[in-house]
């Protein structure tokens, strides 16, 4: 299956980094709970939920990438969560394809 980040449309990546900006600036990115009353992990924060295949169907993002994203995150020092899922949108870009090859996971290809 090939997906195309943020689905080819730089509105959707926008409302995501817009989105997590948004609580990151709330201090609102926390550890150890997906979403709940406002507050969440980096995967919460950005599909306000607990749903790692959420990345595919609203970003055009791998499922392995989000559980990637996730494991970093909760590994990561507190005083840097608020710049995890930011950093996590900033380096991806438009029209990025990304597929399994293999057993192995293939961006840009």
């Amino acid at each position: 299956m090939t997906l195309i980040a943020y689905h080819n449309d730089p509105a959707v990546k926008e409302k995501y980094l817009a989105r997590v900006q948004a609580h990151a600036a709330a201090d609102e990115i926390i550890h150890g709970m997906y979403w709940q009353h406002g507050r969440g992990c980096a995967v919460g924060c950005t599909v306000h939920s607990g749903d790692h295949s959420a990345y595919e169907r609203e970003l055009g993002i791998p499922t392995v990438l989000a559980r990637l994203e996730d494991g970093i995150f909760e590994g990561m020092p507190t005083e840097n969560r608020n710049n995890g899922p930011r950093n996590f949108f900033l380096p991806s870009k438009l029209a990025q394809t990304c597929r399994w090859c293999g057993r192995s996971l293939r961006c840009g290809c």
